[in-house]
């Protein structure tokens, strides 16, 4: 499964002017917390991620809140001071209007996909491309 996943050519500089621009990410997640730590590990991402937080550790998936607070417990921030990036309006947008965050709706991997590609998040947020 590892050898087959692909990060997205954006992500890793999308994420990294987040962190340039001072800000915290957190990964929210449905799947169980060791997938996303072996995906991390992968990618060689755990310098760009501040906290990950998966279902299995609250009562309910996305887009219950108890998940999305847990997420703003670990970075130590508010609702709405954060935003939101995510591929489902369903789970994501949900959970980032129950917790007062704006949602960014992006594609999920795959042509043709609802929402905005990496790149055009990027653009939307810093002006410029990821």
């Amino acid at each position: 499964y590892l050898r087959e996943a692909k990060l997205r050519t954006a992500a890793l500089p999308l994420l990294r002017k987040f962190r340039e621009r001072g800000g915290k990410i957190a990964i929210v997640t449905d799947l169980t917390l060791a997938p996303q730590l072996d995906k991390l590990a992968a990618f060689d991402l755990f310098d760009a991620v501040d906290a990950v937080v998966a279902s299995e550790e609250v009562p309910e998936d996305k887009p219950a809140r108890q998940i999305f607070d847990l997420a703003l417990e670990r970075l130590g921030v508010r609702g709405e001071d954060c935003l939101v990036i995510g591929d489902s309006q369903e789970k994501d947008g949900a959970g980032a209007r129950a917790i007062g965050a704006r949602f960014f709706h992006v594609a999920a991997s795959g042509e043709g996909a609802p929402g905005r590609t990496l790149e055009e998040l990027a653009k939307e947020l810093f002006d410029e491309t990821a």
